[in-house]
């Protein structure tokens, strides 16, 4: 029995556009799904000041990291192989702007630094030109 399956049309422009919002959409639809999940464990058990660094808080980090990456995957894989006119595509970027956008993390001013820091000056040999470096 010489059965011979074509599967050529799997690589066509078309099929393989499908492929690519379909996976946008899974990437998408899994990063939302655990913004939400993060949303309703915040939402239900609100967190004291003393219980900062706990387990909770680290757990409800993480998925905020996970759901960042998968929105990440789906915008990655939507802005670089769909048409930028693509509405999926315009509406990946403005959920990731809207809610894992760099302007809305909060910088800790008040906070100690549990890092060491070190400053190192230049060297004297260093100095010749004219900038101050007092």
């Amino acid at each position: 029995m010489n059965l011979h399956v074509d599967n050529s049309h799997e690589l066509s422009r078309d099929a393989m556009l499908e492929k690519i919002i379909l996976l946008t959409v899974s990437y998408f639809c899994v990063g939302t799904e655990l913004r939400f999940l993060n949303n309703n464990a915040s939402a239900e058990e609100p967190v004291k000041a003393k219980d900062k660094h706990t387990d909770v808080e680290k757990e409800k980090k993480k998925k905020k990291e996970l759901s960042e990456m998968w929105h990440a995957q789906a915008l990655e894989a939507s802005a670089r192989f769909l048409p930028s006119e693509c509405p999926l595509v315009a509406h990946v970027i403005t959920n990731y702007q809207k809610h894992h956008s760099p302007a809305l993390t909060i910088i800790p001013e008040d906070d100690e630094l549990t890092e060491d820091l070190r400053v190192v000056r230049p060297l004297n040999e260093v100095k010749n030109d004219n900038i101050n470096y007092y």
